[in-house]
């Protein structure tokens, strides 16, 4: 797997030391809750035992996985570029303070403030006066608080 240049930069922001010292769990910037909220609204006739729920995008409340499958279908539907889909990899990779090794995402229900995080990364970068990153990670936070609130799924029960 090929890690996005920045992934260091990210990472040393967040966690406050060096790349080198990765051992630390990106799960100690977490948020607990959902990734979507979901808002219920039954059908007008009430013999009728259907119900629909809306899923909107909450990036300051949402898993690595939820954050992975959301810019799957960005990229998917080409309304995001692979490049700029870098910073989104970058923000799910999670560490074990355990192992050092990656926690896979599939198996880490840990809910993330990513809008937070990137805001985090983007400070640290300014410190370190490095202005490639800056762009790379406001670009993704532009992107973020531009989704925030949208439609993410629609569940039909009939």
């Amino acid at each position: 797997m090929q890690v996005n240049p920045y992934a260091s930069s990210l990472y040393s922001s967040l966690l406050g030391g060096s790349a080198g010292g990765l051992g630390t769990s990106s799960s100690a910037l977490a948020s607990t809750g959902s990734a979507a909220s979901a808002s219920s609204t039954a059908t007008s006739d009430p013999a009728a035992s259907s119900s629909s729920t809306v899923e909107t995008l909450d990036f300051t409340d949402m898993t690595s996985q939820q954050l992975l499958d959301w810019m799957n279908n960005q990229l998917k539907s080409g309304q995001m570029s692979p490049a700029d889909s870098g910073a989104f990899l970058d923000m799910t990779m999670n560490l074990s303070t355990a192992t050092g090794g990656q926690v896979g995402t599939a198996s880490d229900t840990t809910s993330y403030n990513f809008t937070k995080m990137a805001m985090q990364g983007i400070e640290g970068a300014k410190a370190r006066h490095d202005d490639k990153a800056v762009a790379f990670l406001e670009k993704a936070l532009s992107t973020m608080q531009s989704a925030q609130g949208s439609v993410s799924g629609l569940n039909i029960t009939v």
